[in-house]
């Protein structure tokens, strides 16, 4: 009921409430996964209010809790979109490092070409994409068309680059 409760407040964008029902939900339950999901809705709120400093910074606290959990995959590769979207591959490609990507690993291969795109190394980009394309997942989990327009305009840049 808690935890509903907290989903509920999500959905109407009502952060105070929310915070309120975290701090419930882990008096009744600890550090457990209910926790774990309201902070990601939580974080998901701070960034759609356009605050994503202070969603990072939740989504990192989160990370190191969870780590090599079964959530970590998913909160890594949130933290790895919020700092790309904050311009810091460098970040995202450490936000990423480390995990078992397990079945999010072509949500990874994308954000590392992403990152390697921002980066400057189109050689490193163009294999994450391929690879991210090379095995969508199972159900798919990339939007291959999307992915293929990010590795044939790579393709295109760095024609341009080459020609004179």
């Amino acid at each position: 009921a808690v935890f509903q409760r907290a989903n509920d407040a999500a959905d109407r964008n009502d952060a105070i409430t929310l915070d309120l029902r975290i701090k419930d939900l882990k008096e009744q339950y600890g550090d457990s996964p209910y926790v774990t999901l309201a902070e990601l809705r939580k974080a998901a709120l701070l960034l759609a209010d356009g605050d994503a400093a202070e969603a990072r910074t939740t989504l990192e606290a989160l990370k190191q809790r969870e780590r090599g959990s079964e959530l970590e995959p998913l909160i890594a590769s949130r933290l790895a979109r919020i700092a790309l979207y904050l311009d810091d591959p460098d970040g995202a490609l450490a936000a990423l490092n480390g995990v078992d990507s397990g079945k999010f690993e072509p949500f990874f291969r994308e954000f590392r070409g992403d990152a390697y795109v921002a980066l400057g190394e189109a050689g490193a980009a163009r294999d994450a994409y391929q690879a991210a394309l090379d095995d969508p997942g199972q159900p798919q989990l990339i939007d291959v068309s999307y992915v293929g327009i990010k590795l044939a305009q790579l393709a295109s840049d760095e024609e341009t680059v080459a020609t004179p």
